[in-house]
């Protein structure tokens, strides 16, 4: 009798867990059969075929009634493939949570819609061959659409969740990984990230991987017993973030990420990878299985931890403090601002150190010590001058490019120098009767940070009188240098 009681009592606590969802074949066939079908050639970043791709999510997510993440579903973004440049772009859409707390924390369920398009046979191009991309991956987008509209329907859940179709995933995770970059969503309230990648093989898998579902704390004893539910085995679970799919990018950041897949058992970038050949039955299965443990973890009251903190092999931080060296090479002339003449322009150049102090994504420091050798013809005749400057800029600067460690920057600031020697037509300035020894200035640039190199342009304006004489006009410096920096 007692037996039975615990057997009764695990049953009863078991369909109070899980509560079942049921997701229609149909639908996900439906949706994969148009993404896969040859009028949209293969989907290939920045055709024709992709932006009918892009359309079609995003009016799905309209049909659903979820609200676009920023002011349309259209997150765009441009990249570089070879000589080429790609405009690409992820569409995102957000179920938000009911919670007042909670609602600000999210979870992104991401699913890739490009593929790798088609090419031609012969040299006439009119064969044309066109990898559809049925399981890789229009399998994944369909399965988060279904997804979408149930938890769209689910009015309890806590935190909220975003809904996203990546682009430019074949062409290294280009979509996903600028998703990060631009930091549309502060990456500290993304508690957890999905890659839904090639679900279409379920039967002749024999179940699902849960790639990464390690690296959220405490969550694999949840995942086995929905499964259990549906009678889903799980052929695999790792604790290392997948790099192949687009939970790289937010694995690197610290983020718990899951990639499920029924792996590459359909026709993996062949032109054979057609939407007959898919499970649908089993897609559903998957698509309800991970609806429930996605609801699982938005209601969850405890937080979502991670276990990829604070492991640097996933986290990539940037030094807050670098030094380096740096060389100007530039012009320098006089302004006299109360005579009728202008000095010709002149060499200037300056070789030094600086440093630089990262405030925040946007916000640089950047102090600067250097040794400066001026040149400028005058009324007196040719002179020289050696000085030891001081800068203190203020880098404002652009996102990252991602993966590449590439910014620009606009610079302002402002420098004091001092002059220590000088002469005219070879004779030694005479500081005390003539000449300043001190000048004040402020400055203003351009440039990029190119990993350890910087790269710009600066223009120095003095607004200190060089000339303390009288009898002289007025003089200040302008000096105008392209500028190369190395830091350690």
């Amino acid at each position: 009798m007692k037996k039975h009681l615990i057997i009764l009592a695990a049953f009863v606590w078991s369909a109070s867990t899980v509560a079942q969802t049921t997701i229609s074949a149909d639908s996900l066939s439906k949706h994969v059969y148009f993404l896969a079908s040859d009028t949209l050639e293969g989907r290939s970043p920045g055709t024709n075929g992709c932006l009918m791709a892009a359309n079609y999510i995003a009016k799905e997510f309209i049909k659903l009634g979820i609200n676009p993440l920023g002011d349309d579903f259209f997150h765009h973004f441009m990249f570089r493939t070879g000589a080429n440049s790609i405009e690409a772009k992820n569409i995102l859409g957000v179920i938000e949570g009911s919670d007042p707390v909670l609602k600000y924390e999210y979870i992104v369920l991401g699913a890739h819609y490009d593929h790798i398009g088609y090419y031609f046979k012969n040299q006439d191009k009119n064969q044309k061959v066109v990898f559809n991309g049925a399981d890789d991956n229009a399998s994944g987008v369909a399965t988060i659409i279904e997804i979408a509209r149930q938890l769209k329907q689910n009015q309890s859940l806590k935190r909220s969740i975003i809904i996203a179709a990546w682009d430019a995933e074949e062409s290294g995770l280009k979509g996903s990984t600028q998703f990060v970059a631009d930091s549309l969503i502060n990456p500290s309230q993304i508690k957890l990230a999905f890659s839904i990648d090639m679900v279409g093989m379920f039967s002749e898998a024999g179940g699902i991987d849960l790639l990464g579902l390690g690296t959220l704390k405490e969550s694999e004893s949840s995942a086995r017993q929905i499964a259990d539910f549906y009678g889903i085995k799980l052929n695999k679970i790792s604790d290392r973030v997948p790099s192949r799919t687009d939970t790289r990018p937010f694995g690197q950041i610290g983020i718990p990420v899951v990639h499920v897949t029924t792996g590459t058992l359909s026709p993996y970038h062949k032109p054979e990878d057609d939407a007959h050949l898919l499970d649908y039955d089993g897609m559903a299965v998957i698509a309800s299985f991970l609806t429930d443990f996605v609801i699982k973890q938005a209601n969850q009251s405890e937080p979502l931890l991670t276990n990829l903190e604070p492991s640097a092999k996933h986290t990539k931080k940037e030094k807050k403090f670098k030094a380096g060296i740096r060389l100007n090479i530039g012009s320098n002339y006089d302004d006299y601002s109360n005579a009728f003449y202008q000095s010709k322009v002149s060499f200037a150049f300056a070789t030094g150190l600086y440093s630089q102090l990262r405030l925040n994504k946007h916000f640089t420091l950047q102090p600067e010590i250097t040794y400066e050798n001026k040149n400028a013809p005058s009324a007196l005749g040719n002179y020289n001058s050696q000085a030891v400057t001081g800068d203190l800029n203020c880098l404002i600067t652009t996102n990252s490019v991602p993966n590449q460690d590439v910014r620009g920057y606009l610079l302002l600031g402002g420098y004091y120098s001092k002059i220590f020697a000088g002469n005219i037509k070879s004779e030694l300035w005479n500081f005390n009767d003539l000449f300043a020894n001190e000048i004040w200035g402020i400055n203003w640039g351009l440039g990029m940070d190119i990993k350890f190199v910087q790269i710009g342009f600066t223009q120095k304006f003095g607004v200190s009188n060089l000339n303390i004489n009288q009898t002289l006009p007025d003089r200040s410096n302008i000096t105008s240098y392209f500028t190369i920096g190395y830091t350690f």
